[in-house]
C-alpha cells in the first residue's frame, strides 16, 4: 500500500526531481541543526570545565565556601557527563551532500 502510493507520487522524472530537491533541503536543514546543537553542547562543556577549574583554584587558595563549591562542581560534573553522552549519540554530520536529482534525465 505504501509502496504503491509512493510509486504513484514518483511516477515522472519531474516528480522525482521535486522529491529529491525537498529531501536534500530537509537534510541540509537537519544537518545545520545538528551542527548547531553540537556546538552548543561543546561550548557548555568547555564552560563547565572552566568554571570547575576556577572553583578548584579558589578552594586551593582557601577562599570561598567549600560545601557550596563542592555541590556546584558535582552538579556541573553530572551535567557535563550527560552532555558528553548526548554528544556521543549525535552523529557528526557530513559536509558531503548527495545529489540524486543530477542523475535524472533532463526533459
Amino acid at each position: 500500500m505504501v509502496i504503491n502510493s509512493l510509486c504513484k507520487e514518483l511516477a515522472s522524472p519531474d516528480q522525482i526531481r521535486v522529491y529529491a530537491e525537498r529531501y536534500i533541503k530537509a537534510r541540509i536543514v537537519q544537518g545545520a541543526h545538528e551542527n548547531h546543537r553540537r556546538a552548543e553542547i561543546e561550548a557548555r562543556i568547555a564552560a563547565i570545565i572552566e568554571d570547575n577549574d576556577r572553583l578548584l583554584d579558589l578552594l586551593k587558595a582557601g577562599k570561598g565556601d567549600q560545601d557550596a563549591a563542592d555541590a556546584r562542581m558535582k552538579a556541573q560534573g553530572k551535567e557535563r557527563d550527560e552532555l558528553k553522552q548526548e554528544l556521543a549519540r549525535r552523529e557528526a554530520t557530513s559536509s558531503c551532500t548527495r545529489q540524486p536529482s543530477r542523475h535524472l534525465p533532463t526533459s
